[in-house]
């Protein structure tokens, strides 16, 4: 995944930046591979988790139930998790603010 993240290049800690923002309902349709959809992203977030990049994750599941798992998806990266509905631009300006000044 290294080398898949930034086209041919390796990650170089401290000389690259990178925020990945991930939009979902946090609703799994499919799974990757033959596993169940939650071991899907559960190794995918060990692998995001190790590359150290900073994250923001925005729920955009509506209504009053929500199913969603991405509050763990966001805590297993170490990223930021926001509802869509209750997001201010602000916050989002200050955390991308926050990673350019690293």
């Amino acid at each position: 995944m290294h080398g898949s993240c930034t086209g041919k290049n390796p990650i170089k800690p401290g000389q690259d930046a990178f925020l990945l923002v991930l939009i979902s309902d946090g609703k799994a349709n499919i799974g990757l591979g033959s596993g169940s959809v939650l071991d899907d992203t559960k190794a995918m977030t060990m692998q995001l988790r190790g590359l150290g990049i900073n994250s923001l994750v925005l729920d955009s599941e509506a209504g009053f139930l929500n199913l969603s798992f991405l509050p763990q998806v966001a805590e297993a990266i170490k990223g930021k998790y926001y509802k869509i509905q209750e997001l201010r631009a602000s916050e989002v300006v200050a955390h991308i603010d926050k990673i350019i000044a690293l």
